[in-house]
Protein backbone atom coordinates (compact mmCIF):
# COMPACT_ATOMS: atom_id res chain seq x y z
CA UNK A 1 0.00 0.00 0.00
CA UNK A 2 1.27 3.47 -0.91
CA UNK A 3 1.75 5.77 2.10
CA UNK A 4 -0.84 8.56 2.26
CA UNK A 5 1.98 11.11 2.48
CA UNK A 6 3.17 10.02 -0.97
CA UNK A 7 -0.39 10.14 -2.36
CA UNK A 8 -0.68 13.76 -1.19
CA UNK A 9 2.61 14.65 -2.88
CA UNK A 10 1.39 12.97 -6.08
CA UNK A 11 -1.91 14.88 -5.92
CA UNK A 12 -0.22 18.28 -5.71
CA UNK A 13 2.31 17.40 -8.39
CA UNK A 14 5.45 17.14 -6.25
CA UNK A 15 5.84 13.44 -6.89
CA UNK A 16 4.96 11.56 -10.08
CA UNK A 17 2.62 8.56 -9.81
CA UNK A 18 3.58 5.13 -11.03
CA UNK A 19 2.92 4.61 -14.75
CA UNK A 20 -0.69 3.95 -15.71
CA UNK A 21 -1.65 0.31 -16.21
CA UNK A 22 -4.93 -1.37 -17.15
CA UNK A 23 -4.99 -5.16 -17.10
CA UNK A 24 -7.75 -7.73 -17.55
CA UNK A 25 -8.02 -11.21 -16.06
CA UNK A 26 -11.23 -13.00 -17.02
CA UNK A 27 -13.88 -10.50 -15.92
CA UNK A 28 -11.67 -8.48 -13.55
CA UNK A 29 -10.24 -5.17 -14.80
CA UNK A 30 -7.47 -3.66 -12.68
CA UNK A 31 -6.46 0.01 -13.04
CA UNK A 32 -3.33 1.31 -11.31
CA UNK A 33 -0.86 4.19 -11.27
CA UNK A 34 -1.85 7.62 -12.56
CA UNK A 35 -5.10 7.62 -14.54
CA UNK A 36 -5.08 10.74 -16.74
CA UNK A 37 -7.42 11.88 -19.56
CA UNK A 38 -5.06 10.26 -22.06
CA UNK A 39 -5.75 6.86 -20.44
CA UNK A 40 -9.50 6.57 -19.85
CA UNK A 41 -10.07 5.14 -23.34
CA UNK A 42 -7.94 2.13 -22.38
CA UNK A 43 -10.30 1.45 -19.48
CA UNK A 44 -13.53 1.91 -21.46
CA UNK A 45 -12.11 -0.35 -24.20
CA UNK A 46 -11.33 -3.02 -21.59
CA UNK A 47 -14.90 -2.75 -20.28
CA UNK A 48 -16.28 -3.19 -23.82
CA UNK A 49 -13.99 -6.15 -24.47
CA UNK A 50 -14.89 -7.88 -21.19
CA UNK A 51 -18.65 -7.52 -21.55
CA UNK A 52 -19.36 -7.49 -25.27
CA UNK A 53 -16.52 -9.35 -26.96
CA UNK A 54 -15.97 -11.97 -24.26
CA UNK A 55 -19.68 -12.27 -23.52
CA UNK A 56 -19.44 -11.88 -19.74
CA UNK A 57 -22.59 -10.83 -17.90
CA UNK A 58 -20.63 -9.17 -15.09
CA UNK A 59 -17.30 -7.53 -14.34
CA UNK A 60 -15.28 -6.29 -11.40
CA UNK A 61 -13.44 -2.98 -11.58
CA UNK A 62 -10.45 -2.83 -9.24
CA UNK A 63 -8.79 0.51 -8.46
CA UNK A 64 -6.81 -0.87 -5.53
CA UNK A 65 -3.47 0.58 -6.66
CA UNK A 66 -4.76 3.79 -8.21
CA UNK A 67 -2.54 6.77 -7.26
CA UNK A 68 -4.11 9.71 -9.11
CA UNK A 69 -7.30 10.44 -11.04
CA UNK A 70 -8.85 13.78 -12.09
CA UNK A 71 -12.60 14.11 -12.68
CA UNK A 72 -12.11 14.56 -16.43
CA UNK A 73 -10.49 11.10 -16.62
CA UNK A 74 -12.93 9.25 -14.36
CA UNK A 75 -16.32 10.56 -15.43
CA UNK A 76 -16.32 8.94 -18.90
CA UNK A 77 -15.53 5.59 -17.27
CA UNK A 78 -18.43 6.01 -14.85
CA UNK A 79 -20.74 6.99 -17.72
CA UNK A 80 -19.91 3.78 -19.62
CA UNK A 81 -20.55 1.69 -16.51
CA UNK A 82 -23.97 3.31 -16.08
CA UNK A 83 -24.80 2.43 -19.69
CA UNK A 84 -23.92 -1.23 -19.18
CA UNK A 85 -25.73 -1.44 -15.85
CA UNK A 86 -28.86 -0.09 -17.57
CA UNK A 87 -28.50 -2.89 -20.12
CA UNK A 88 -28.56 -5.47 -17.30
CA UNK A 89 -24.86 -6.16 -16.74
CA UNK A 90 -23.63 -6.57 -13.16
CA UNK A 91 -20.68 -4.45 -12.03
CA UNK A 92 -18.74 -4.67 -8.78
CA UNK A 93 -16.19 -2.16 -7.53
CA UNK A 94 -13.05 -2.60 -5.46
CA UNK A 95 -12.15 0.84 -4.14
CA UNK A 96 -8.61 2.29 -4.00
CA UNK A 97 -6.44 1.40 -1.02
CA UNK A 98 -5.44 5.02 -0.60
CA UNK A 99 -7.78 6.68 1.91
CA UNK A 100 -7.53 10.00 0.08
CA UNK A 101 -8.50 8.55 -3.29
CA UNK A 102 -11.13 6.34 -1.69
CA UNK A 103 -12.62 9.49 -0.17
CA UNK A 104 -12.59 11.09 -3.63
CA UNK A 105 -14.48 8.09 -5.04
CA UNK A 106 -17.08 8.31 -2.26
CA UNK A 107 -17.47 12.12 -2.26
CA UNK A 108 -17.70 12.25 -6.07
CA UNK A 109 -20.42 9.56 -6.03
CA UNK A 110 -18.30 7.40 -8.36
CA UNK A 111 -18.39 4.45 -5.97
CA UNK A 112 -22.19 4.43 -5.79
CA UNK A 113 -22.73 4.98 -9.52
CA UNK A 114 -20.40 2.08 -10.33
CA UNK A 115 -21.60 -0.28 -7.60
CA UNK A 116 -24.98 0.18 -5.87
CA UNK A 117 -23.62 -1.46 -2.72
CA UNK A 118 -21.76 1.77 -1.90
CA UNK A 119 -23.69 4.67 -0.36
CA UNK A 120 -24.87 7.74 -2.25
CA UNK A 121 -22.48 10.66 -1.79
CA UNK A 122 -23.52 13.29 0.73
CA UNK A 123 -23.64 16.87 -0.56
CA UNK A 124 -22.04 18.72 2.32
CA UNK A 125 -18.93 19.91 0.53
CA UNK A 126 -19.39 23.62 -0.05
CA UNK A 127 -17.53 23.79 -3.37
CA UNK A 128 -18.04 20.39 -4.94
CA UNK A 129 -21.11 18.77 -6.46
CA UNK A 130 -20.77 15.00 -6.89
CA UNK A 131 -21.45 13.31 -10.20
CA UNK A 132 -25.14 13.21 -11.03
CA UNK A 133 -27.22 11.79 -13.88
CA UNK A 134 -29.74 13.83 -15.86
CA UNK A 135 -32.10 12.29 -18.40
CA UNK A 136 -34.74 14.95 -19.06
CA UNK A 137 -35.04 18.75 -19.44
CA UNK A 138 -36.64 18.96 -15.98
CA UNK A 139 -33.77 17.04 -14.34
CA UNK A 140 -31.28 19.19 -16.25
CA UNK A 141 -32.99 22.40 -15.07
CA UNK A 142 -32.97 21.33 -11.41
CA UNK A 143 -29.38 20.14 -11.67
CA UNK A 144 -28.09 23.39 -13.19
CA UNK A 145 -29.88 25.37 -10.47
CA UNK A 146 -28.28 23.14 -7.86
CA UNK A 147 -24.86 23.72 -9.41
CA UNK A 148 -25.35 27.48 -9.33
CA UNK A 149 -26.52 27.34 -5.71
CA UNK A 150 -23.31 25.48 -4.95
CA UNK A 151 -21.29 28.27 -6.58
CA UNK A 152 -23.16 31.04 -4.77
CA UNK A 153 -22.68 29.34 -1.41
CA UNK A 154 -19.19 27.95 -1.92
CA UNK A 155 -17.07 30.24 -4.06
CA UNK A 156 -15.95 33.57 -2.67
CA UNK A 157 -15.23 36.67 -4.74
CA UNK A 158 -16.69 35.46 -8.02
CA UNK A 159 -18.06 38.30 -10.13
CA UNK A 160 -21.26 38.43 -12.16
CA UNK A 161 -19.57 37.98 -15.53
CA UNK A 162 -17.91 34.73 -14.47
CA UNK A 163 -21.04 33.50 -12.71
CA UNK A 164 -23.25 34.13 -15.75
CA UNK A 165 -20.66 32.65 -18.11
CA UNK A 166 -20.43 29.46 -16.07
CA UNK A 167 -24.19 29.03 -15.85
CA UNK A 168 -24.61 29.65 -19.59
CA UNK A 169 -21.93 27.10 -20.50
CA UNK A 170 -23.30 24.39 -18.17
CA UNK A 171 -26.80 24.92 -19.57
CA UNK A 172 -25.59 24.69 -23.15
CA UNK A 173 -23.39 21.61 -22.78
CA UNK A 174 -25.93 19.63 -20.75
CA UNK A 175 -28.67 20.59 -23.19
CA UNK A 176 -26.51 19.33 -26.07
CA UNK A 177 -26.55 15.89 -24.45
CA UNK A 178 -30.35 15.77 -24.39
CA UNK A 179 -30.82 17.23 -27.88
CA UNK A 180 -27.97 15.79 -29.94
CA UNK A 181 -26.27 12.80 -28.29
CA UNK A 182 -28.94 10.06 -28.57
CA UNK A 183 -27.59 8.77 -25.27
CA UNK A 184 -29.85 6.06 -23.87
CA UNK A 185 -28.94 6.91 -20.27
CA UNK A 186 -28.79 10.71 -20.49
CA UNK A 187 -25.72 12.53 -19.29
CA UNK A 188 -23.47 12.76 -16.28
CA UNK A 189 -22.17 16.04 -14.85
CA UNK A 190 -19.77 16.94 -12.05
CA UNK A 191 -18.55 20.32 -10.83
CA UNK A 192 -15.46 21.18 -8.80
CA UNK A 193 -14.41 24.60 -7.49
CA UNK A 194 -10.66 24.97 -6.97
CA UNK A 195 -10.64 28.01 -4.68
CA UNK A 196 -6.88 28.13 -4.15
CA UNK A 197 -6.22 28.74 -7.83
CA UNK A 198 -9.58 30.46 -8.51
CA UNK A 199 -10.80 27.97 -11.07
CA UNK A 200 -14.11 26.17 -11.52
CA UNK A 201 -14.33 23.04 -13.65
CA UNK A 202 -17.34 21.13 -14.87
CA UNK A 203 -17.27 17.87 -16.79
CA UNK A 204 -20.18 16.46 -18.81
CA UNK A 205 -20.07 12.91 -20.17
CA UNK A 206 -22.51 10.86 -22.20
CA UNK A 207 -22.57 7.51 -23.99
CA UNK A 208 -24.36 8.55 -27.17
CA UNK A 209 -23.14 8.68 -30.76
CA UNK A 210 -20.39 11.22 -30.05
CA UNK A 211 -19.95 14.80 -31.24
CA UNK A 212 -17.69 13.88 -34.15
CA UNK A 213 -20.02 11.18 -35.45
CA UNK A 214 -23.05 13.42 -34.96
CA UNK A 215 -21.57 16.19 -37.12
CA UNK A 216 -20.22 13.80 -39.76
CA UNK A 217 -23.58 12.05 -40.05
CA UNK A 218 -25.26 15.26 -41.20
CA UNK A 219 -22.51 16.73 -43.36
CA UNK A 220 -20.15 15.46 -46.01
CA UNK A 221 -17.81 18.36 -45.29
CA UNK A 222 -16.00 16.54 -42.48
CA UNK A 223 -13.62 13.85 -43.63
CA UNK A 224 -12.44 12.65 -40.22
CA UNK A 225 -13.27 12.78 -36.50
CA UNK A 226 -10.47 15.29 -35.92
CA UNK A 227 -11.87 17.50 -38.67
CA UNK A 228 -15.37 17.32 -37.18
CA UNK A 229 -14.12 18.09 -33.66
CA UNK A 230 -12.03 21.00 -34.91
CA UNK A 231 -15.11 22.53 -36.54
CA UNK A 232 -17.41 21.81 -33.58
CA UNK A 233 -16.06 24.84 -31.69
CA UNK A 234 -16.72 27.23 -34.57
CA UNK A 235 -19.70 29.55 -34.42
CA UNK A 236 -22.87 28.20 -36.01
CA UNK A 237 -21.70 24.59 -36.43
CA UNK A 238 -24.43 22.09 -35.50
CA UNK A 239 -25.73 18.78 -36.76
CA UNK A 240 -29.18 20.22 -37.46
CA UNK A 241 -29.96 23.94 -37.85
CA UNK A 242 -33.67 23.25 -37.35
CA UNK A 243 -33.12 22.30 -33.68
CA UNK A 244 -29.98 24.22 -32.71
CA UNK A 245 -27.89 27.24 -33.62
CA UNK A 246 -24.47 25.69 -32.98
CA UNK A 247 -23.39 28.18 -30.32
CA UNK A 248 -22.98 25.95 -27.26
CA UNK A 249 -19.52 24.50 -27.85
CA UNK A 250 -18.35 27.69 -29.53
CA UNK A 251 -19.43 29.90 -26.62
CA UNK A 252 -18.10 27.53 -23.96
CA UNK A 253 -14.77 27.31 -25.75
CA UNK A 254 -14.59 31.13 -25.96
CA UNK A 255 -15.40 31.49 -22.24
CA UNK A 256 -12.63 29.08 -21.27
CA UNK A 257 -10.17 30.66 -23.71
CA UNK A 258 -10.81 34.28 -22.69
CA UNK A 259 -10.53 33.44 -18.99
CA UNK A 260 -7.29 31.50 -19.45
CA UNK A 261 -8.94 28.21 -18.48
CA UNK A 262 -8.89 24.69 -19.89
CA UNK A 263 -11.28 23.27 -22.47
CA UNK A 264 -11.42 19.75 -23.83
CA UNK A 265 -13.61 17.51 -25.97
CA UNK A 266 -13.07 13.76 -26.13
CA UNK A 267 -15.32 12.00 -28.64
CA UNK A 268 -15.16 9.01 -30.98
CA UNK A 269 -11.60 8.79 -32.40
CA UNK A 270 -10.50 12.33 -31.60
CA UNK A 271 -9.58 14.68 -28.78
CA UNK A 272 -9.40 18.47 -28.71
CA UNK A 273 -7.60 20.40 -25.97
CA UNK A 274 -7.16 24.06 -25.14
CA UNK A 275 -4.47 24.50 -22.51
CA UNK A 276 -2.43 27.61 -21.71
CA UNK A 277 -3.88 29.27 -24.79
CA UNK A 278 -2.74 26.51 -27.15
CA UNK A 279 -5.26 24.41 -29.07
CA UNK A 280 -4.34 20.82 -29.91
CA UNK A 281 -6.30 18.23 -31.88
CA UNK A 282 -5.32 14.60 -31.82
CA UNK A 283 -6.51 11.45 -33.54
CA UNK A 284 -7.12 8.65 -31.05
CA UNK A 285 -6.54 5.00 -31.93
CA UNK A 286 -9.00 3.84 -29.28
CA UNK A 287 -12.54 5.16 -29.84
CA UNK A 288 -14.80 6.50 -27.11
CA UNK A 289 -18.48 5.73 -27.65
CA UNK A 290 -19.91 9.06 -26.61
CA UNK A 291 -18.65 12.52 -25.76
CA UNK A 292 -16.88 14.18 -22.85
CA UNK A 293 -16.72 17.97 -22.55
CA UNK A 294 -14.47 19.62 -19.98
CA UNK A 295 -14.69 23.36 -19.34
CA UNK A 296 -12.58 25.20 -16.78
CA UNK A 297 -13.24 28.84 -15.94
CA UNK A 298 -10.43 30.89 -14.45
CA UNK A 299 -12.29 33.49 -12.38
CA UNK A 300 -9.09 35.23 -11.31
CA UNK A 301 -8.92 36.80 -14.76
CA UNK A 302 -11.58 39.34 -15.80
CA UNK A 303 -13.69 38.56 -18.86
CA UNK A 304 -16.34 40.41 -20.80
CA UNK A 305 -19.17 37.97 -21.25
CA UNK A 306 -20.60 39.92 -24.19
CA UNK A 307 -17.29 39.36 -26.01
CA UNK A 308 -17.16 35.64 -25.24
CA UNK A 309 -20.77 35.22 -26.36
CA UNK A 310 -20.55 37.34 -29.49
CA UNK A 311 -22.92 35.64 -31.91
CA UNK A 312 -22.85 37.54 -35.17
CA UNK A 313 -22.30 41.26 -34.72
CA UNK A 314 -23.77 41.74 -31.26
CA UNK A 315 -22.72 40.46 -27.87
CA UNK A 316 -25.14 38.49 -25.72
CA UNK A 317 -25.73 38.77 -21.96
CA UNK A 318 -27.79 35.82 -20.66
CA UNK A 319 -30.57 35.93 -18.09
CA UNK A 320 -29.06 34.01 -15.18
CA UNK A 321 -29.88 32.37 -11.87
CA UNK A 322 -29.47 35.60 -9.90
CA UNK A 323 -32.01 37.29 -12.18
CA UNK A 324 -34.43 34.44 -11.47
CA UNK A 325 -33.94 34.83 -7.72
CA UNK A 326 -34.54 38.58 -7.98
CA UNK A 327 -37.75 38.08 -9.98
CA UNK A 328 -39.30 35.66 -7.49
CA UNK A 329 -40.35 38.47 -5.14
CA UNK A 330 -42.43 41.35 -6.43
CA UNK A 331 -40.73 43.75 -4.00
CA UNK A 332 -37.30 42.84 -5.33
CA UNK A 333 -36.11 40.93 -2.26
CA UNK A 334 -34.22 37.65 -2.44
CA UNK A 335 -35.75 35.42 0.23
CA UNK A 336 -33.43 33.20 2.30
CA UNK A 337 -34.90 30.88 4.95
CA UNK A 338 -31.97 30.16 7.26
CA UNK A 339 -33.35 26.80 8.42
CA UNK A 340 -33.41 25.51 4.83
CA UNK A 341 -29.88 26.70 4.04
CA UNK A 342 -27.74 25.19 6.79
CA UNK A 343 -27.26 21.84 8.50
CA UNK A 344 -27.24 23.55 11.91
CA UNK A 345 -27.02 27.00 13.48
CA UNK A 346 -24.57 25.90 16.11
CA UNK A 347 -21.15 26.36 14.54
CA UNK A 348 -19.02 28.66 12.40
CA UNK A 349 -18.39 25.88 9.89
CA UNK A 350 -22.14 25.38 9.34
CA UNK A 351 -22.59 29.10 8.76
CA UNK A 352 -19.77 29.63 6.27
CA UNK A 353 -21.70 28.66 3.09
CA UNK A 354 -24.55 30.98 4.09
CA UNK A 355 -22.12 33.84 4.77
CA UNK A 356 -20.60 33.33 1.29
CA UNK A 357 -24.05 33.13 -0.33
CA UNK A 358 -25.21 36.39 1.24
CA UNK A 359 -21.97 38.14 0.25
CA UNK A 360 -22.16 36.84 -3.32
CA UNK A 361 -25.79 37.84 -3.78
CA UNK A 362 -25.05 41.36 -2.55
CA UNK A 363 -22.01 41.58 -4.81
CA UNK A 364 -23.40 39.91 -7.95
CA UNK A 365 -26.35 42.32 -8.16
CA UNK A 366 -25.61 45.86 -6.95
CA UNK A 367 -29.25 46.67 -6.16
CA UNK A 368 -30.15 43.30 -4.60
CA UNK A 369 -31.87 43.16 -1.24
CA UNK A 370 -32.23 40.11 0.97
CA UNK A 371 -34.80 38.92 3.50
CA UNK A 372 -33.02 36.66 6.00
CA UNK A 373 -35.77 34.68 7.71
CA UNK A 374 -34.86 33.00 11.02
CA UNK A 375 -38.26 31.39 11.61
CA UNK A 376 -37.94 27.87 12.97
CA UNK A 377 -34.57 28.55 14.64
CA UNK A 378 -34.95 29.24 18.34
CA UNK A 379 -31.33 29.98 19.22
CA UNK A 380 -28.07 30.28 17.32
CA UNK A 381 -24.47 30.10 18.50
CA UNK A 382 -22.30 33.19 18.78
CA UNK A 383 -19.85 31.73 16.28
CA UNK A 384 -22.68 31.18 13.75
CA UNK A 385 -23.91 34.76 14.22
CA UNK A 386 -20.38 36.09 13.82
CA UNK A 387 -19.76 34.07 10.66
CA UNK A 388 -23.05 34.79 8.88
CA UNK A 389 -23.94 38.30 10.05
CA UNK A 390 -21.03 40.08 11.69
CA UNK A 391 -18.42 39.27 9.04
CA UNK A 392 -20.74 40.52 6.30
CA UNK A 393 -21.53 43.68 8.28
CA UNK A 394 -17.82 44.45 8.45
CA UNK A 395 -17.25 43.55 4.80
CA UNK A 396 -20.06 45.71 3.37
CA UNK A 397 -20.21 48.32 6.10
CA UNK A 398 -22.91 48.62 8.76
CA UNK A 399 -25.11 51.09 6.88
CA UNK A 400 -25.08 49.25 3.54
CA UNK A 401 -25.68 45.85 5.13
CA UNK A 402 -28.59 47.05 7.25
CA UNK A 403 -30.11 48.80 4.24
CA UNK A 404 -29.89 45.78 1.96
CA UNK A 405 -30.46 42.87 4.39
CA UNK A 406 -33.68 42.60 6.36
CA UNK A 407 -33.50 40.12 9.26
CA UNK A 408 -36.94 38.78 10.17
CA UNK A 409 -38.68 36.36 12.56
CA UNK A 410 -35.85 36.46 15.09
CA UNK A 411 -36.28 35.30 18.70
CA UNK A 412 -35.22 37.89 21.29
CA UNK A 413 -32.29 35.79 22.47
CA UNK A 414 -31.10 35.26 18.88
CA UNK A 415 -31.36 39.00 18.25
CA UNK A 416 -29.20 39.62 21.32
CA UNK A 417 -26.58 37.12 20.13
CA UNK A 418 -26.49 38.77 16.67
CA UNK A 419 -26.19 42.27 18.14
CA UNK A 420 -23.39 41.20 20.47
CA UNK A 421 -21.47 39.49 17.65
CA UNK A 422 -21.75 42.55 15.41
CA UNK A 423 -20.66 44.88 18.23
CA UNK A 424 -17.62 42.73 18.99
CA UNK A 425 -16.64 42.68 15.30
CA UNK A 426 -17.00 46.44 14.96
CA UNK A 427 -15.00 47.07 18.16
CA UNK A 428 -12.19 44.76 17.05
CA UNK A 429 -12.17 46.47 13.67
CA UNK A 430 -11.66 49.89 15.26
CA UNK A 431 -8.93 48.81 17.67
Amino acid sequence: MIPERMIKLIRIGLLPPKPFACTSDNNIISVSGGLDPTHFRNVTAAIYDTLERQGNSSLTLSFVDLERVPVRAMLPIVAQIIKYKNLGYKVALIEPNSENIKKLFRNSNWSHLIDDNYPVARRRNKSHLPAEIFTSPLEQHHLVNELMEKIIGGVENIDREHFSALEWAINEITDNVLVHSNSSCGGLVQLTAKSRVKKIEFVVADTGIGIAKSLKHNSNAYTSDTDALSNSILQGVTRDKSIGQGNGLYGSYQIAALSGGYFGIYANNASLYLKSGNKMIKREDIPYSGSVVVAELNYAEPIRLSEALRFGEQGFSPYDYVDVMMDKNEEGFIYIHVKDEVSSVGSRTAGEPLRIKIANLLKLQSDSRIILDFSGTRIISSSFADEVIAKNVVHFGFSEFMERVKITNVEDITRSIIDKSVNQRMISLNQ
